[in-house]
């Protein structure tokens, strides 16, 4: 009866033994559990509550496949340097937003900037404040924004008139009177500030300007500025420089003697003698990591509609010459230009 008994108390003292270490693994398995739940609960962000890491730059851009890769490299090393934690979207030139790049630019509160045309017209669709850039002043004021126009400013690809004059001069200092034909009304050829005033151009220069008659021969109005003047002045208007025009513009002003300021680095290429211009670099610089602010609004007329568009001209630029050209002229040179210095218009004033 005795073995009976020690018997019976050794299964309940095993029992015993059994349930503790059951117990024990529980208890050690909740406390495992509680610990993750609270090492999740640290490493996930708060609701409602900006991460850190949050974008501060998001990038719209649709610029053109010539210019795609240049754009890229600029836009990379850029950002690296500044440090800015950013986020890129890229739509082609001719596309709409899909739902989730709307949703995503919907609940970013990162500053916006739109590279080319399609973008900013995009950004505009949606009425968020943002900076377009890599676009011409008549691309810019192409976009149709509504009421959502004052949320929108361009820095754009243009370069104003009064630069190009005292480039052209500084370099050249036998051009000094300088005609323009132009299809925009005498108060905003320029898109400088108080461009719906008289403007005033660097010294020892002169601006003759020209109504451009869409009725009439582009040849004897070119004849007509180049008669009185030392050079022609060109700007971006499609409206009369398209590609058969501007080797129109080159031959009739060659025939005169006379020199073509070009508005762009391909016009210079092309034959005209000189021309300040900014790279998509020199752009993207100023854009994603901006000096101090420079508010410059303009009046944009486009026939008889009146509506304010906040644009302005790049701040750096690089000039393009054609030596050939001046030489057969018998231009005169004054200064050297150095083809990879990024220039300001303090450099060229007088």
């Amino acid at each position: 009866m005795s073995a009976i008994n020690t018997s019976r108390r050794s299964r309940s003292a095993c029992r015993d033994a059994a349930t503790m270490r059951v117990q024990a693994r529980r208890r050690k398995t909740s406390i495992v559990a509680q610990a993750m739940t609270l090492l999740f609960t640290l490493l996930l962000p708060a609701p409602n509550v900006a991460s850190p890491l949050a974008s501060e730059l998001l990038v719209l851009a649709s610029v053109p496949k010539a210019m795609r890769a240049e754009v890229d490299a600029a836009m990379t090393a850029i950002l690296e340097e500044s440090k800015q934690h950013h986020e890129v979207i890229e739509i082609d030139e001719h596309s709409e937003l899909s739902s989730s790049q709307k949703s995503r630019i919907d609940r970013s509160a990162a500053r916006l900037i739109a590279l080319g045309t399609n973008a900013c017209r995009r950004l505009a669709d949606i009425g968020r404040i943002a900076t377009c850039a890599l676009l011409s002043a008549e691309a810019f004021t192409d976009i149709d924004c509504g009421s959502t126009c004052d949320r929108l400013e361009a820095v754009i690809m243009d370069q104003p008139l009064d630069r190009q004059m005292a480039v052209a001069n500084s370099v050249y200092p036998a051009l000094g009177k300088f005609g323009l034909i132009s299809a925009r009304s005498a108060d905003t050829v320029d898109i400088r500030p108080g461009s719906d005033s008289k403007l005033s151009y660097p010294a020892g220069t002169h601006l003759d300007y020209q109504r451009y008659r869409k009725h009439q021969s582009l040849i004897p109005q070119v004849e007509r500025s180049l008669g009185h003047n030392d050079a022609l002045l060109t700007q971006a208007e499609s409206t009369i420089f398209d590609r058969s025009a501007l080797n129109v513009v080159l031959l009739t002003a060659y025939g005169n003697s006379k020199p073509v300021i070009g508005y762009s680095r391909t016009f210079v290429k092309a034959g005209a003698l000189i021309s300040a211009y900014s790279t998509p670099a020199q752009v993207l610089r100023e854009v994603l990591a901006p000096p101090e602010p420079r508010e410059r609004s303009v009046n944009v007329r486009t026939e008889n509609r009146s509506t304010a568009r906040r644009m302005r001209t790049p701040l750096y630029f690089s000039v393009a010459e054609n030596q050939q050209i001046a030489m057969s002229l018998g231009l005169v040179k004054r200064r050297e230009l150095d083809p990879t210095k990024d220039y300001i218009d303090a450099d060229f004033s007088s």
